[in-house]
């Protein structure tokens, strides 16, 4: 995973998913996954993440993304 002010990427064995800091809306980290949602709350990416929840959470504010924090339903 890389974030940086401009986006968002994510990394898997296969996949690569690439994301405009203007196109995300929040991210948030439910049951091992990552999720990010536009900033109409649809979701554009789930992918599973072992990173710790505060480290994760300072690179987002770091670069001015909303914080992953936990889903809405209190899952983590």
């Amino acid at each position: 995973m890389t974030v940086s002010d401009e986006r968002v990427i994510l990394t898997s064995k296969d996949k690569r998913q690439e994301f405009a800091s203007e196109e995300i809306g929040q991210a948030l980290l439910a049951g091992g996954k990552l999720i990010v949602l536009d900033r109409d709350g649809q979701e554009l990416a789930r992918h599973d993440c072992d990173l710790d929840r505060r480290r994760l959470a300072d690179a987002f504010d770091r670069h001015g993304y909303p914080s992953p924090g936990r889903a809405p339903d209190g899952t983590t």
